[in-house]
């Protein structure tokens, strides 16, 4: 990414009312602040600011799979399965009509994965049986996942069309797989915690894709489709599908307090949850059907998986509390597409030329910082006027406002932030200093 773009080179066509069909914060501020646009029911193409946020999240979820203790190496699998292999591990009638099904021209059906469960079992089987000194062996990819959603809605948040991270782990030992998954489960709670957010580790339910234990990533959102049943005394979450009374959850825990050691006696909290990851052990399920193997004896490999909705954790990032208000978006800092946008006052023709060629210095400062990690948006449109230059870059939501007017010549800027609505007019180098974060 550079340290330094053009307003008026950016598509980034804003929107004054929410678009048609879109019912919930998330999906009437990304379409209105020019993020993502509708194509097709449940089919969302992204745009520049839309994709800058998406390769933060990409990068902040390499990073934490990619060091210790996981080192997992990324790989990229084809979209298209060919249907027998969902035949072979029993899942293609399981998954139901959300599956998207075709077929080439000769006839073979293939299937757009959903997950890739199949594929990179077979893959791995035919690599021939794994040493025990290349175990575990962790393998993860980033791409578009497909699912044919009945009734697809809240935008990014439940599409036919998305993006995740999956991956998926090897081992000689169920020990072993055990070992990561703990591993795992931390890089989540890294990851989440990074951008701010409220989450529940969550009991859940393995469906369709089977498996010995598996844990959902719960952000607590109005808008969330899940119910997530929290116990404050003990800590212990659970999706409310597992209680035996779907109706209210038992109000008494029957666990102990973090603190006491005591049984809990609080009453249990009913919270509404967007699953933004999720982390299964699969035991040997596909291993011995494709018949991956490896240690010393030969066993079938253990397995688990594990997903991060990346185009879900977009949205979650605005549909929380914390990342919106009334004016637009507010994106954590760790995946704001820009760290500041630079406008230039409002004035008559003589001042706004000199005012704008003020504003392009001084984002080319900012750029110069881009090795402190500083992208900086020029909003260099000259058709557009002050109030609407200053409304949309509350709305697009990046962590700073400059304002560059009269007071440039005396070295002073006005530095608005975007979370608080903080003024300050600051010496130009004060400025660059705590949008930098020096």
């Amino acid at each position: 990414m550079t340290g330094f773009a053009l307003r008026s080179k950016l598509l980034v066509p804003t929107l004054r009312e929410p678009p048609s069909g879109a019912h919930c914060i998330s999906h009437i501020l990304l379409s209105r602040a020019g993020f993502i646009r509708q194509s097709a029911a449940g089919i969302h193409p992204i745009m520049p600011l839309g994709e800058r946020v998406i390769q933060k999240l990409e990068n902040l979820i390499d990073t934490e799979l990619q060091s210790k203790p996981l080192y997992a190496n990324k790989i990229r699998l084809p979209l298209l399965t060919s249907a027998d292999l969902w035949h072979k591990s029993g899942r293609y009638f399981g998954a139901g009509d959300e599956l998207m099904r075709l077929f080439d021209r000769k006839g073979k059906e293939f299937v757009l994965g959903p997950t890739h469960e199949e594929t990179i079992t077979h893959l791995v089987a035919s690599l021939g049986a794994r040493n025990s000194k290349d175990l575990p062996l962790n393998l993860y990819q980033t791409t578009s996942k497909y699912r044919d959603e009945l009734r697809p809605r809240f935008g990014l948040l439940r599409g036919r069309e998305f993006l995740m991270k999956d991956m998926y782990s090897f081992h000689e030992t169920i020990a072993c797989a055990h070992t990561t998954y703990s591993q795992v489960c931390g890089a989540y709670e890294n990851i989440l915690t990074a951008l701010g957010l409220p989450f529940f580790k969550v009991d859940a339910d393995a469906g369709n894709m089977g498996g010995t234990l598996t844990h959902e990533y719960q952000v607590l959102a109005d808008i969330g489709e899940d119910d997530v049943v929290h116990c404050p005394s003990c800590g212990h979450s659970s999706n409310l599908e597992l209680l035996p009374e779907h109706s209210q959850p038992d109000p008494i825990c029957n666990r102990e307090d973090i603190e006491t050691g005591q049984p809990c006696i609080g009453s249990l909290q009913l919270r509404k949850g967007i699953e933004v990851a999720q982390a299964f052990l699969l035991g040997s399920k596909y291993s011995q059907v494709f018949n991956a193997k490896g240690g010393v004896p030969l066993v079938d490999l253990q397995m688990g998986c594990y997903g991060i909705g990346v185009s879900r954790l977009l949205a979650a990032c605005v549909e929380v509390d914390s990342g919106h208000d009334a004016h637009g978006i507010i994106w954590p800092k760790i995946i704001a597409p820009y760290q500041a946008v630079v406008i230039s006052a409002p004035g008559n023709a003589i001042a706004r030329a000199l005012y704008s060629g003020n504003a392009e210095e001084f984002s080319g400062l900012l750029g110069q910082s881009y090795q402190s990690g500083c992208e900086v948006l020029l909003d260099d449109r000259t058709k557009d006027s002050f109030g609407v230059k200053l409304l949309e870059a509350n709305l697009i939501g990046v962590p700073y406002i400059v304002v560059v007017g009269k007071t440039y010549e005396e070295g002073l800027v006005e530095l608005i932030i975007r979370k608080t609505g903080i003024s300050q007019i600051l010496p130009k180098e004060e400025a660059i200093r705590q949008i930098i974060g020096l």
